[in-house]
């Protein structure tokens, strides 16, 4: 039996573990599977330390971040005198906890789930991990501030982030608009990384929704009664709007890519998508209400059907939902605005629908 070093017997160095120290006929073979099975050893070590924020000695792994290893709810003694020249606080389980307990905090770092109350303006949450399959714990930001900024960071040492796996985002309203007479636009959402992140309004409200520095893709389902204006990135987004936006507060979609990112209204779920070119002579707002009136004729025609047109720079898509006069605009038909889109008529006037 060939004799192996016996540190290769422990977990941290499994990659050493099939090495025979025995003088094969091979030289040259062995001598490239021992620096090959090094190179993942230090690779495996180096993704470690930069996972779990900590050295082997227990010191934090860098100056000015502080590393909570507590799950569970964390109240204000976990943070008494540990906070001084903290910029960075790293969780490294699930957590409930108040952010008022480290208000002077800018960066949140989290390896799993989390409940985070009374986030502020000025701190940026960036979760390491999503979910897979379904399986893991979504990030719930209770009594959030009015700018929320979240970061996914999904990359191992592998580089991009892995397309199997969401973060699930949950934000709450605010007990400030569950008291309110009505509901209303609230906030900027900010969304950026490589991991991709699901959303879907439940009352929180944001206007504005940012996902432009948002490689990993947004899943996203809105709600009518706020105007929301979303800026998509390069990742492939899933917009969910039938029933979701109205003439009284329509969407704004900011750069939608036909050839990757999946609308539900124009999937061809809900019927062919009609395409109408508007006989108007200019685009200014005259012309764009007597388009949207023959948009909603047409739909009217249809039995409901979603119809499309475009402007000199954007693309409209219409729906007779409400009915309440068929044939006429009201403020509970469906209209959302892809805008920048262009030539998505053509596709859906030659396919039907994507």
């Amino acid at each position: 039996m060939s004799a192996q070093p016996y540190f290769a017997h422990t977990p941290l160095f499994n990659p050493l573990r099939d090495l025979s120290l025995a003088v094969p006929d091979d030289i040259e073979t062995r001598l490239k599977e021992l620096k090959d099975a090094i190179e993942r050893f230090i690779a495996d070590v180096q993704e470690r330390f930069e996972r779990d924020g900590s050295l082997g000695n227990g010191e934090d792994s860098e100056p000015g971040t502080l590393v909570i290893d507590e799950s569970g709810t964390l109240d204000a003694s976990t943070f008494e005198g540990r906070l001084e020249d903290v910029e960075t606080l790293r969780f490294t389980n699930n957590v409930t906890a108040n952010a008022d307990h480290f208000a002077d905090v800018s960066d949140i770092v989290l390896e799993n789930g989390a409940t985070l109350i009374n986030l502020g303006n000025e701190q940026t949450v960036t979760a390491l991990e999503g979910s897979r399959g379904g399986e893991g714990e979504p990030l719930i930001l209770q009594e959030a501030g009015e700018r929320v900024n979240i970061v996914t960071d999904f990359a191992g040492r592998d580089g991009p982030g892995d397309p199997q796996e969401t973060l699930e985002l949950v934000v709450e309203p605010t007990s400030e608009e569950l008291e309110a007479p009505y509901q209303y636009e609230f906030g900027t959402l900010m969304l950026s990384g490589n991991g991709a992140v699901s959303y879907e309004d439940t009352g929180r409200g944001f206007k504005e929704i940012d996902a432009s520095s948002l490689t990993g893709g947004l899943t996203f389902s809105g709600n009518t009664y706020v105007w929301e204006q979303v800026t998509l990135g390069e990742g492939a987004d899933t917009l969910t709007m039938a029933g979701l936006s109205n003439y009284h507060s329509a969407d704004y979609i900011t750069g939608f890519d036909a050839s990757e990112d999946t609308l539900d209204v124009i999937s061809g779920e809900y019927g062919r998508v009609e395409v109408i070119e508007p006989d108007v002579e200019n685009w200014d707002t005259g012309a764009l209400i007597d388009a949207e009136q023959q948009a909603i004729m047409a739909s009217a025609e249809h039995d409901g059907a979603y119809v499309a047109f475009e402007t000199d720079d954007s693309t409209y898509i219409f729906a007779d939902t409400q009915g309440r006069v068929p044939g006429q605009v009201s403020d509970g038909d469906f209209e959302i605005k892809l805008v920048g889109t262009m030539g998505l008529t053509d596709i859906l006037a030659a396919e039907g629908a994507l």
